[in-house]
């Protein structure tokens, strides 16, 4: 029967001991973290902004717009705002509609 020497499981105690430390200090206080966060060497994830107030009149004139450009296709206005929202998910509706609008200008031109 082979017997492994005490300074091989000692060094393999010393890499176990150390990967856990690593795990608990390093790896997991970032789970949940965005790539962004990670980058930035962040623990904690950054705090998401409430979306502003719109005024409603100009949502309503906004959205009228877009679904003209779109063809009142509505899941294609709702798409484009969609995007527009995980772009910058701090904004208000107004912002979301006029960056869809200024998108399908850029693009269409």
């Amino acid at each position: 029967m082979n017997h492994i020497p005490l300074p091989v499981l000692i060094g393999l105690a010393a890499v176990v001991v150390a990967g856990c430390l690593y795990y608990f200090l390093k790896v997991r206080p970032q789970r949940g973290l965005s790539d962004f966060d990670r980058l930035l060497g962040k623990t904690k994830p950054s705090k998401l902004n409430r979306p502003k107030s719109s005024n409603p009149q100009e949502v309503a004139r906004l959205t009228q717009e877009l679904s003209s450009r779109f063809f009142h296709d509505k899941e294609k206005v709702q798409d484009a705002v969609a995007y527009e929202r995980e772009r910058n998910p701090s904004g208000s509706e107004e912002e979301f509609l006029r960056a869809a609008i200024y998108r399908w200008d850029r693009l269409s031109n």
